[in-house]
């Protein structure tokens, strides 16, 4: 058999087509791939945000349990807590997931809302149920943070709420604090949010946030008054209490008005600088920026006189008291009290105020008008203002009497003459007067009276003297009787001067005998005379 026969003979592979088949085995490649994706878009698209946020204390908040919300939206939880590295307040761990971390900027403000009862209202009752969580206010800041210091107490608002921020000068902060509240005709149209002292630690600069629409009543002559506390005012109608509010007694707060003024109809801008006043109404002394300083000596007590005393001159306040102090002189013993006043020229109604074209001016006229008082005998004098208190205030006023004299200076001021005070002048009196008692012979003064008095009563109790007096008594009815018995003629002259003896010895023993019974009653007639009556 040939060698073609037999590859004719045998088999012949044939070729078929046939479709792909998936394989099992990439299945799980391609799941891993997706969750991979999806995660990375995930972390990607809501990626979480770590922040520390400090408190003074951690009530309420709890790991893991207390949520972070921003607008009742939960955005996080408490993911730690911990103590700061000196144990003065606590740090608590945020795990923020519902924003950017470009969105929580230095503006950021977080605090615990949790029930509270306080001066400023009810807050936080939803969470007697749910529990304590933290709000969060981004803000609207540039700089982005992740350390931030918690809010102890609520605000009254969110940073990006509607509204303008304003800046109030004050010498002091008083009670006012970050959330006090800011009121317009009682109604409550913002808040304190920022305080801090100036960097010449002449004042403290207070932020405050006003709610629109009311922040268009803002205007550059608005005044801004603390309401603190109670205003009383004393006049001649009564005693007048003005509270602007309970909240405000306690909590502090801030009033403004605006009144009305031509060309005063814009709104005042972002970051206007205002001053915080004591009362609604201007006082003088916010009107009145010279004065003008005088010395005066005082020899006797101050108590009572303090910086800030009125100065008045026929009843109205004319200047204060700006220092006391005191000096003692050993070469010659004196001790003597420094008083400085300081005159307020805007007080004293000048006819040549308008001829003074500045201060020098005005200085230098108020001690021309002082000089010509003085020798005129103006003079200075402590008064007291209030008896239960003590207070005292210095009072000008004229003494034509008072030996004439120049104003002077010393330490470079004028020196003022004073007087003694009128209680002092009556306390010398006194003084004087007790000293001529202490002076008088008291001792022997009582003991002659006493010598006297006891030698009139001897006198009046000698039995002599009443047999005297008795035995004369006896001797006048004998003549009586004598003279009766007398055939005399009446017209003659013998029966005449012996009637006329007889009545003037009756007279003379009546009187004595009156004498004697009167002394008898009041022997001390002899010292001090007969008792009119």
């Amino acid at each position: 058999m040939s060698d073609i026969e037999i590859q004719s003979k045998l088999p012949s592979a044939t070729s078929e087509k046939h479709s792909a088949a998936f394989s099992i085995v990439w299945i799980i490649p391609l799941i891993a791939a997706v969750i991979g994706g999806w995660l990375v878009f995930k972390n990607i698209t809501d990626e979480s945000t770590t922040v520390e946020v400090t408190f003074q204390q951690a009530h309420g908040i709890e790991k893991g349990k207390t949520f972070v919300k921003y607008r009742d939206i939960k955005i996080g939880q408490v993911k730690d807590i911990r103590f700061s590295n000196d144990l003065s307040h606590v740090i608590v761990v945020l795990q923020i997931d519902g924003l950017n971390a470009s969105q929580l900027t230095e503006s950021s403000r977080f605090w615990v809302v949790k029930p509270r009862v306080g001066t400023t209202g009810v807050s936080g009752l939803e969470t007697l149920m749910s529990g304590a969580y933290i709000e969060l206010d981004p803000g609207e800041g540039s700089s982005v943070s992740r350390e931030f210091a918690g809010l102890e107490e609520p605000p009254q608002n969110y940073l990006d709420s509607k509204g303008t921020i304003y800046i109030i000068q004050a010498d002091s902060l008083g009670s006012l604090t970050v959330g006090s509240p800011v009121h317009y005709r009682g109604l409550t149209v913002g808040e304190v949010i920022k305080y801090n002292l100036a960097e010449d630690r002449s004042h403290m600069d207070i932020k405050i946030f006003i709610d629109a629409p009311h922040d268009q009543f803002i205007r550059h002559n608005t005044r801004f008054w603390n309401t603190s506390g109670v205003e009383v005012e004393v006049g001649t109608d009564g005693v007048k209490m003005d509270v602007e509010s309970m909240i405000a007694l306690f909590a502090g707060g801030i009033s403004f008005n605006t009144p009305e003024s031509i060309g005063e109809n814009v709104q005042a801008s972002d970051d206007t600088i205002f001053t915080l006043f004591k009362t609604e109404k201007p006082e003088i002394g916010e009107l009145i920026s010279f004065t003008v300083p005088f010395l005066m000596y005082f020899s006797e007590s101050v108590r009572g006189l303090s910086v800030g005393s009125p100065v008045e001159f026929g009843g109205i306040r004319v200047g204060s008291v700006a220092d006391i102090s005191f000096e003692a002189d050993l070469d010659s013993n004196q001790i003597r009290i420094p008083v400085l006043i300081k005159l307020e020229p805007d007080r004293i109604p000048f006819k040549q105020q308008k001829n003074w074209k500045n201060n020098s001016q005005r200085a230098q006229g108020t001690i021309k008008f002082i000089k010509m008082l003085v020798r005129k005998g103006m003079r200075a004098q402590l008064q007291n203002v209030n008896m239960l208190t003590g207070q005292l205030s210095i009072v000008i006023d004229m003494y034509p009497d008072a030996e004439e004299v120049s104003l002077r200076e010393e330490s470079g001021y004028m020196i003022v003459p004073t007087v003694p005070s009128k209680l002092t002048n009556l306390t010398t009196k006194i003084n004087n007067l007790l000293n001529k008692v202490d002076a008088l012979p008291l001792t022997a003064i009582a003991k002659n009276l006493e010598e006297t008095t006891a030698g009139a009563n001897k006198l009046f109790n000698d039995k002599n003297i009443a047999a005297s007096i008795a035995n004369l008594n006896a001797a006048l009815e004998k003549t009586n009787k004598l003279i009766e018995s007398t055939n005399a003629d009446e017209g003659g002259t013998l029966g005449i001067q012996a009637r006329t003896t007889m009545e003037e010895l009756a007279k003379a023993a009546r009187s004595l005998r009156a004498m004697a019974e009167y002394l008898e009653r009041h022997p001390e007639s002899l010292l001090t005379g007969k008792r009119s009556r």
